[in-house]
């Protein structure tokens, strides 16, 4: 039986590698196809689907409670400097009313600190 979410969450924070690696098996296609969604070009995709890793790395250990993780890595991916500019326009002009992001671009669920 495969882990839940919320299970991979919990022992990525606690620095389990394998639960990463089974993270990122689970949402890499996904992760790929919306970021050549809002590309429409290959080589950007990369990019994109690159820098949506890097973030997701680097903040998932110090989030405090994600709803639904499969929605906050959209919205990684969504809100990356990498994503098309026109999309990020008008995502960031959205986001003001009801609030998805923080000063570094990131989903406002995603706390500083850990529950």
């Amino acid at each position: 039986m495969q882990p839940s979410d919320d299970e991979l969450v919990y022992r990525i924070r606690v620095r389990d590698e394998e639960a990463f690696e089974l993270l990122f098996q689970r949402y890499k296609s996904m992760v790929y196809r919306y970021s050549h969604y809002l590309t429409m070009n290959s080589a950007e995709a990369e990019d994109l689907f690159q820098d949506t890793w890097l973030r997701v790395v680097k903040h998932l250990p110090s989030c405090g409670m994600i709803e639904s993780l499969q929605s906050w890595i959209c919205r990684i991916t969504n809100l990356s400097e990498e994503s098309p500019r026109p999309f990020r326009a008008m995502r960031m002009r959205s986001s003001k009313s009801c609030r998805t992001t923080d000063i570094d671009g990131l989903p406002s669920d995603c706390s500083r600190h850990s529950n």
